[in-house]
C-alpha cells in the first residue's frame, strides 16, 4: 500500500510533500491466519495525525483478522455417574463368582460322570471369551454425540511505516542535538520566570503585611516606639528596592529577603499571640 499526501497551491497544482509505504501488508494476506477458510477480511487501520506545524503525519497502521475456532467440548461424567458405574460392575462380578461357585459344587458331586465333566471343560475355557449376549449389549449402547463450540479469536498485526518527504530539508544529528539544546533553555528560562514571578509576588504582599501589622494600634503594645518607626521605615526602603533596583533581579534573592523580614514579623506576632 502506499500513500501519498500532496499540497495545493494557489493555482490549484498539487505539490506533492510525503510519501507512506506499507510493504509488510503483502506478508500479511499470506499468512496462514488469514487465508484459513471461516477467517474475515484483513482490515487495515492507520492513525494520523495533524502535527503544530499543519503537517500531515501517518503515526501508525495495523491489520487486524478475525479467527473463526471450533472446538470440540469434553463433557466430563458426574461423580453420581461414576458412581453407579463402579456399583454395576461390582453386580456383575459378583454374580461371575457366585456362578462359578455353583459350577464347583456340580462338579465335585458328579465326579462319576464324565460327560458333565467334559461339559464343564469348555466352559472353562470359553470365560475368556465374550458371550454373545455381551456382544449384543454392546452393538445396543447409542453412541455419544459430539459437540462442538465456537469463537472468534482477533488477531493484530503491527505494520512498518516507511516515510519518503519531498522537497523537506531534514536536520543532521548535530543540528537536532543543537535544536533539542535551546529547546531545554527555553523551558528553563520560562522555569525561572515563573518562579522569580511568585517570589516576586510573595515578597510584595509581606511588606504590606507587615506594615500594615506596624500600624496597627492594637499592635502597639508589643513593639516599642522607637523599634515600630524603626521597621516602617524599613518595609518603605524594601518596597522602593521592589520597584527599583529589584524588578529585575532572580527568584532566590526575594527568597531571601523575605526570609529575613518574615523572621522580624514573626517574633512580633508570636509575643502578641503569647500576651
Amino acid at each position: 500500500m502506499r500513500i501519498n499526501v500532496y499540497a495545493v497551491n494557489g493555482e490549484d497544482d498539487l505539490l506533492p510533500l510525503v510519501t507512506y509505504e506499507l510493504p509488510e501488508l503483502d506478508e500479511i494476506a499470506k499468512k496462514d491466519v488469514v487465508v484459513k477458510e471461516g477467517s474475515t477480511k484483513p482490515k487495515v487501520s492507520l492513525n494520523f495525525e495533524l502535527t503544530r506545524s499543519h503537517l500531515f503525519k501517518l503515526n501508525t497502521a495495523s491489520v487486524s483478522v478475525d479467527e473463526k475456532v471450533i472446538e470440540e467440548i469434553i463433557v466430563e461424567m458426574k461423580e453420581e455417574d461414576k458412581k453407579e458405574e463402579g456399583e454395576s460392575s461390582e453386580d456383575l462380578s459378583g454374580t461371575d463368582d457366585e456362578e462359578a461357585k455353583e459350577d464347583d459344587d456340580e462338579a465335585n458331586g458328579d465326579e462319576g460322570e464324565k460327560q458333565e465333566e467334559e461339559e464343564a471343560q469348555p466352559d472353562a475355557e470359553e470365560t475368556d471369551e465374550p458371550s454373545e449376549e455381551d456382544a449384543e449389549a454392546k452393538e445396543e449402547e447409542p453412541e455419544v454425540e459430539k459437540e462442538y463450540s465456537e469463537r472468534i479469536e482477533t488477531h493484530t498485526f503491527t505494520v512498518e511505516i516507511k516515510e519518503t518527504l519531498h522537497g523537506a530539508k531534514l536536520l543532521n544529528d548535530d543540528q537536532i542535538r543543537e535544536a533539542k539544546k535551546r529547546l531545554k533553555n527555553l523551558e528553563r528560562r520560562d522555569d525561572d520566570k515563573k518562579m522569580t514571578d511568585e517570589a516576586k509576588n510573595s515578597y510584595e504582599s509581606l511588606i504590606y503585611e507587615f506594615r500594615g501589622f506596624l500600624r496597627d494600634d492594637d499592635n502597639f503594645p508589643y513593639v516599642k516606639e522607637e523599634d515600630r518607626e524603626e521597621l516602617i521605615t524599613k518595609t518603605e526602603d524594601a518596597e522602593d528596592w521592589l520597584y527599583d533596583a529589584g524588578s529585575d533581579v532572580g527568584f532566590k534573592v526575594y527568597q531571601e529577603k523575605s526570609y529575613e523580614m518574615m523572621t522580624e514579623y514573626t517574633k512580633y506576632k508570636n509575643r502578641k499571640e503569647q500576651a
